[in-house]
């Protein structure tokens, strides 16, 4: 994934947590593109491949900086329920995984499988 660097005073500084997910989210909608208007099932399953490489890493930047700095900040309720729902998301994002990466799943159960987690990118997008 290319990440574009904040410039600041003419230096290269780190990018944040946020710049990183949105990095990833919008190499996922270009996948998500790509895979959709491919019939080559090569393209498909290499496109696949590349999706879940980020939405592994979207996952792991969210987990380590987003997930980590709700738990510890003061939680309502409201905070506590979207916590939970997120925690949920990234559940199914790795039952997903783990099932597109399934030896013996045929053609259209990975294809239903890559569009569940592109119509999860999507509403993440919102």
């Amino acid at each position: 994934m290319k990440v574009i660097m904040a410039q600041s005073s003419g230096r290269r500084s780190k990018p944040n947590g946020v710049t990183l997910l949105r990095g990833y989210l919008r190499n996922l909608s270009h996948l998500t593109a790509v895979f959709q208007r491919s019939r080559d099932a090569r393209v498909r399953k290499r496109t696949a491949i590349r999706m879940l490489k980020e939405v592994s890493a979207y996952a792991k930047v969210k987990k380590d900086i987003c997930f980590a700095a709700l738990r510890s900040g003061r939680r309502d309720k409201e905070m506590a329920l979207l916590l939970d729902q997120a925690i949920q998301e990234h559940h199914l994002a790795k039952l997903l995984a783990a099932k597109i990466q399934a030896p013996n799943a045929t053609d259209g159960q990975h294809t239903e499988n890559v569009m569940v987690i592109a119509a999860s990118i999507r509403q993440h997008l919102r």
